[in-house]
Order: structure tokens, then C-alpha cells, then sequence
């Protein structure tokens, strides 16, 4: 496999409320080209995607203040309103059932993968939903 290198840097916004794992997915992107952002809430995330411009979103989606169904539902209404092409939003939870797989599609997530993510999982799906026209 060849190895994911973007020609331009990605932007990407990361949402999670555990320091942890956001200090996981940036020891993760070091190695690509990128800008990451991080959000510890949907609220948050919300704001800083109506701000920024962004490749991919990677959605916890259970976070205090506002949880990530609602912050992908907000977004997708805002890319709506304003016209945009949707950015793909990853959701990243810790549930493996079908339900909540649905759930997070159902809420306008593209995917959804569950925690733990390996980087070679992640930088696959980066690959996979970060292909500029």
C-alpha cells in the first residue's frame, strides 16, 4: 500500500473531551502534512467548524455540554444553510452495536468507527474521505 500523503496539508478538527485521546490522534497525524484543531465538546466543535475551514471532522460522540449526534445534526444544518459541500464527519465512539453505528449515521455522520482506533485504521479512513477535488 502506498502510504497517505496529502498534497496540501489536511485540516482537520478533532472532537473529544478526554485529553487523552486527543493527545493520541495528534501523536497519530505527526507523521502528515496537517493542522489539527481540537474541540473538548460539540458546542465547541460547532463553533470552531463555523470558523475554520476543515477536510474532516473526527466526532466523539458522547461529550458533556453538547454530544456529537446534536454537534453533526448543527453542522449539517449550517453547511446547508450556507450552501456548503458537506465535510466528511467521522464519528469515534466506544459502542460496536449496529444501533449505534445508525445512530451516528442517522445523525449525518459519513462513518463511524469505534474506540480504540489504530493509526493504520485512522490514516485509512483519512485517505479514504480526504480526497480533494
Amino acid at each position: 500500500a502506498t502510504p497517505f500523503r496529502p498534497a496540501q496539508p489536511l485540516r482537520l478538527l478533532i472532537v473529544d473531551d478526554l485529553e487523552d485521546s486527543l493527545l493520541l490522534f495528534k501523536k497519530f497525524m505527526k507523521e502528515l502534512p496537517c493542522k489539527v484543531e481540537t474541540a473538548a465538546n460539540g458546542q465547541d466543535a460547532v463553533e470552531k467548524f463555523k470558523q475554520g475551514i476543515f477536510d474532516i471532522v473526527l466526532m466523539d460522540m458522547l461529550m458533556p455540554v453538547m454530544d456529537g449526534y446534536t454537534a453533526t445534526r448543527e453542522i449539517r444544518a449550517w453547511e446547508k444553510e450556507q450552501g456548503r459541500k458537506p465535510v466528511p464527519i467521522i464519528a469515534l465512539t466506544a459502542n460496536a452495536m449496529k444501533e449505534d453505528a445508525q445512530m451516528c449515521l442517522d445523525s449525518g455522520c459519513d462513518l463511524h468507527l469505534c474506540k480504540p482506533i489504530g493509526k493504520a485504521r485512522l490514516i485509512e479512513t483519512l485517505a479514504q474521505y480526504c480526497r480533494r477535488e
